[in-house]
């Protein structure tokens, strides 16, 4: 991400970006992690972003954005449950009266049902869990570790069986990447993952960087995903009613019959339900170097590019454009402008 960061001053407007009441901040301490997930934006990460953030840079972002009011933290990595100060850390934020603390984790360490409710009882409400598929060996090849799905099927019996002891655990939310090898069954990962107890389920386009640079193996166009999509949403209405968003997906790759309704645009598109989210990325652990920005703004100024067809598009800053490199693998002609009413385009 260092070179991303590099650009996202070249762009920035001002020193930093207004911090938005209602929103929350999510904070990287470092890119080190336990897997090898062969999509993973970190690929290329170097030794200084694999550092773990020393504890008082973390408390002390924590500090600067409860000062401006938020009062929900989301903690990143690489994988933030093997941070040596992870709890110090929680307790300072429990201590600040940040209410709302999710951990963004692949999950493995909440195998161990000793750590995970030590976790549960240092702070953490909510556990966001990076798990891509209900098919063993396909979570395992993803995942590039022998045992992933185990681990992570385990983690989710444990997180659930402390929150029916009655921890203050919200819930469980999963974030799959979307890709070739788990696109064609969303509607057997929605069955199986709400038969564990699971209630909200996020689907992320896969971004084409990092591991999945150019890989036509891993990311699928736009058009073929959305007849499974499609699919897994009439399977929701139908049957499993849960919370089931998608996000990273270009608004006009939508049927346009899909935005008559009001209500189901914002029941299943994630960037019409999302809260401004401030991010925390520190350039090197060891000096002040650190970027603060709202992610839907380096989004839309740095990540994706704006097509022809998005120019003249009534819906462009709600979209927000294409990743830049999924242009560069397959050009701009699945795109064409929507409408102020999208269903008569």
């Amino acid at each position: 991400m260092a070179h991303e960061m590099d650009k996202a001053k070249r762009v920035s407007r001002g020193n930093e970006p207004p911090v938005q009441v209602g929103s929350r901040v999510e904070i990287n301490i470092g890119h080190a992690c336990n897997n090898h997930c062969i999509f993973c934006m970190q690929h290329s990460s170097d030794s200084q972003h694999k550092r773990w953030v020393p504890l008082d840079k973390f408390t002390k972002e924590l500090d600067y954005y409860h000062q401006q009011g938020v009062r929900e933290l989301g903690i990143l990595g690489g994988e933030p449950t093997l941070y040596p100060w992870l709890f110090e850390g929680l307790q300072h934020a429990k201590n600040l009266g940040f209410g709302r603390i999710t951990i963004n984790s692949n999950g493995s360490r909440f195998a161990d049902m000793a750590f995970t409710r030590r976790c549960a009882e240092a702070g953490i409400t909510r556990f966001c869990l990076s798990v891509h598929s209900h098919v063993e060996d396909i979570e395992d090849t993803l995942s590039a570790r022998k045992g992933a799905w185990a681990d992570k099927v385990q983690a989710i019996k444990n997180i659930n069986a402390l929150r029916a002891e009655g921890l203050p655990i919200e819930h469980i939310s999963l974030n799959p990447v979307l890709n070739r090898m788990n696109m064609e069954d969303m509607e057997g990962f929605v069955a199986y993952y709400k038969a564990l107890g699971v209630k909200d389920i996020r689907f992320n386009a896969i971004r084409p960087e990092g591991g999945a640079h150019n890989s036509t193996d891993l990311v699928p166009r736009y058009h073929q995903l959305m007849p499974h999509i499609i699919a897994a949403i009439r399977a929701n209405e139908a049957r499993h009613r849960i919370v089931l968003t998608f996000g990273e997906i270009p608004l006009c790759v939508w049927p346009k019959i899909f935005f008559k309704s009001d209500t189901l645009t914002r029941r299943y598109i994630g960037e019409l339900r999302d809260l401004p989210t401030n991010v925390t990325e520190f350039i090197t652990p060891d000096d002040d170097g650190r970027r603060r920005f709202l992610w839907q703004d380096l989004k839309c100024d740095v990540l994706k590019t704006l097509t022809d067809a998005c120019k003249s598009c009534a819906l462009v800053k709600q979209c927000g454009g294409v990743w830049t490199n999924y242009i560069e693998m397959y050009g701009q002609q699945e795109f064409s402008p929507m409408g102020d009413t999208p269903e008569d385009t």
